[in-house]
């Protein structure tokens, strides 16, 4: 268990550093992850702890059931559904997307919606739902 939790604590903060060193304003020299074969490494460490292979960019594809009751494992770092984590992980790539867009600066919905289900453990959207989206009020009852 704890080798387990260490290996977890290694690869969130190698994929946190991989995705913070990915950004670099316009025209800046790349530094740290930045750089191509620095985020390679860094990659091939993640997916070494995670997955046994240095193969990262097999494991995109990789989702299964492990039967450790945390639902489906799936992906680089083994996201998984029956924790949220994986949906968790979802929402914050997608707020970064939204962002990327004047159209879509307010993430609002994300917050008040979407992963309000995941913060209340209602994953399998039992009745009743309450949420709010841009301030109007939905609710389904039954």
């Amino acid at each position: 268990m704890l080798r387990r939790r260490s290996r977890a604590a290694v690869t969130a903060a190698l994929v946190l550093a991989v995705g913070a060193g990915a950004q670099t304003s316009a025209g800046a020299a790349a530094t740290g992850l930045a750089i191509p074969a620095k985020k390679e490494i860094a990659m091939r460490l993640v997916s070494s702890a995670e997955n046994s292979s240095l193969d990262w960019r097999a494991q995109y594809r990789y989702i299964e059931d492990i039967h450790d009751g945390r639902g489906y494992t799936a992906g680089i770092i083994g996201f998984c559904s029956g924790t949220g984590d994986m949906l968790e992980a979802f929402l914050d790539e997608r707020v970064v997307e939204m962002h990327k867009e004047a159209a879509h600066d307010d993430v609002s919905r994300i917050e008040t919606a979407q992963r309000r289900f995941l913060r209340e453990g209602n994953l399998d959207l039992a009745p009743p739902l309450r949420w709010a989206v841009y301030g109007d009020r939905y609710s389904i009852t039954r």
